[in-house]
């Protein structure tokens, strides 16, 4: 019998004694396992980690989401592609070498694993007030030290501090994918990601086709942000050999502020949850108007939202084909 059977059978052995206990934000050497029904809660209750159903099929996932609050909770989910059927989930801290793992039935069907950066055998994996899942060595809480955290990997949702854009030293790239649907958390074709060239940008893809792009930094902010993002909200842009990301802190500490990609509508929605008002409101969205997709009107065209059809030639052009232009394939020509 493998170690981890062990400990498997002794842990159901106390499996019940754990119904008395607090929540706690932590999994720990002593306490490596979180089957389904148990969660953990960051330290201020902020955000809960466990074993969530968001369909009618009854498949589970292990999430985060925000604790105590109604609407769009949710904002990562470990096994995007492979549901567990039934209730059977267990979440696993390899005690003698720190690994990460998700199981389904039994301990030959894993579902999900972390990529660690570095192996800890006095790992903690502990829940932060930020959202952010974390595995650092027991007697370490510097950042810089993660061996991994979820904050790298993104499912549909941006929560400050969270960083859009490349990890150039792990190669890890920071992007964002739609669920595909209300009722399915798997990666959709709506995405949001960082391009890197000589002015690195975020671009929004639908699929292979650019659908959003924002434009480059210029120096103090997103060239096409929307003015207004949220309030007390700040943007930071960082480029360098080792990183290159965007990323938002909130000073306001009264509203709580999340990026969500939307694939059935197809736009990136910013929420923002009041303490005074107990809600989540839309405070707004891109694309803004049908004229901001990309390219919409194609080479030397132009787009008024306000007509329809909303795209036009420059002066001096025509349409390559009438026929295409009226059924909205623009493209114009000399």
């Amino acid at each position: 019998m493998d170690s981890f059977s062990q400990t498997l059978i002794a842990f159901n052995l106390v499996f019940c004694l754990f119904r008395s206990v607090a929540a706690s934000d932590s999994l720990t050497v002593q306490n490596p396992y979180l089957r389904d029904g148990f969660s953990l809660v960051s330290r201020n209750g902020n955000f809960e980690l466990g074993f969530f159903s968001p369909g009618l099929l009854g498949d589970r996932y292990l999430g985060i989401w925000f604790k105590n609050r109604r609407g769009p909770t949710s904002v990562w989910v470990a096994n995007r592609e492979n549901p567990i059927n039934g209730s059977s989930g267990v979440l696993v801290m390899n005690i003698t070498t720190g690994n990460l793992t998700l199981y389904g039935h039994n301990t030959t069907d894993v579902v999900w694993s972390a990529r660690l950066l570095r192996k800890v055998p006095n790992g903690v994996l502990q829940l932060l007030d930020n959202g952010n899942l974390v595995l650092r060595d027991g007697d370490v809480e510097n950042p810089q030290n993660y061996s991994w955290q979820s904050f790298d990997y993104p499912t549909d949702t941006l929560l400050p501090g969270m960083k859009l854009g490349w990890d150039l030293r792990n190669n890890i790239n920071r992007r964002l994918s739609a669920w595909k649907n209300l009722n399915d958390p798997s990666p959709g074709s709506f995405t949001w990601r960082m391009e890197l060239h000589e002015y690195p940008e975020t671009v929004m893809w639908n699929g292979s086709k650019k659908y959003f792009r924002h434009g480059p930094w210029n120096g103090v902010t997103i060239s096409s942000w929307p003015l207004g993002l949220a309030p007390n909200l700040i943007l930071h842009f960082v480029s360098n050999e080792d990183e290159v990301y965007y990323q938002y802190t909130v000073i306001d500490e009264s509203y709580t502020v999340m990026l969500v990609m939307n694939q059935s509508i197809y736009v990136r929605t910013v929420y923002l949850w009041s303490v005074n008002e107990r809600e989540w409101t839309v405070y707004n969205s891109l694309p803004r108007d049908f004229c901001d997709n990309y390219a919409l009107c194609g080479p030397y065209g132009y787009c008024d939202f306000r007509v329809v059809p909303s795209c036009s030639c420059l002066e001096g052009f025509k349409p390559r084909s009438l026929q295409n232009w009226k059924a909205g394939g623009f493209a114009a020509w000399l």
